[in-house]
């Protein structure tokens, strides 16, 4: 079941009331256009009816693609900092819908569900790619750990790296500022990166281990420091 709940905000120009219908649960089996509005970035974006401004509500959701064995937990971008707290809410919460507190049936679900948490909207959309893509996403954490070594980049505390699309020949990436996900420049890489870092065991070996067990599969846990609970 896909759940929505109406919320209304103040438009960051004008101040406005702006009135959003809010998803707090997808099931994207049933519901797959509320996928495709997540990958076009149309979902919980509205323009103010005041001023004209277009802006998006940040996600806080639950997400469930039985089909493509994945379940996320989508949270705000300006709450990366708590993603220690969050992974371990998250896992309990999986745990009692899919894991060892579910029934029978659930469980059976839950085999065959990828669990993973995530933050802001370019983060849940990467997810979401990186499932249609066939990518592993451990892998191409440890790609994008591979280009800020190699490539000069716009790292900082107040950007992220995200994959957008992906072919057999590239892997497209996009910087975005955080926390207003407002986009800095794009970049391509040889898909070829991915094979050799996939087929590279031993060289690659000690920092694919520090995502073991992991639902906050992301670069930046190994890069941001979580805020004092």
């Amino acid at each position: 079941m896909s759940i929505f709940e109406d919320v209304t905000l103040a438009c960051p120009a004008c101040q406005g009331e702006v009135p959003f219908s809010a998803a707090f649960s997808i099931n994207a089996d049933r519901r797959p256009d509320l996928r495709e509005a997540i990958l076009d970035e149309s979902l919980q974006a509205e323009n103010c009816p005041h001023c004209g401004k277009r802006f998006r509500l940040a996600p806080d959701i639950n997400y469930i693609d039985i089909e493509n064995g994945q379940w996320l937990a989508a949270h705000p971008i300006d709450q990366s900092g708590q993603w220690k707290r969050y992974e371990s809410e998250d896992r309990a919460g999986f745990d009692k819908a899919y894991g060892n507190g579910a029934s029978a049936t659930a469980k059976s679900i839950g085999a065959g569900l990828v669990a993973r948490i995530t933050f802001g909207w370019p983060g849940l959309r990467e997810k979401i790619v990186v499932r249609q893509k066939n990518l592993d996403d451990v892998t191409l954490e440890l790609v994008k750990l591979a280009i800020i070594r190699n490539v000069d980049s716009p790292l900082d505390q107040d950007t992220e790296l995200r994959l957008v699309d992906a072919d057999d020949a590239l892997l497209y990436f996009v910087w975005f500022r955080v926390p207003s996900e407002e986009f800095i420049e794009g970049m391509q890489v040889p898909r070829s990166l991915y094979d050799e870092i996939t087929a590279d065991v031993e060289g690659w070996g000690a920092l694919r281990s520090q995502f073991d067990g992991a639902l906050y599969v992301d670069m930046n846990r190994l890069l941001i420091e979580t805020d004092a609970e």
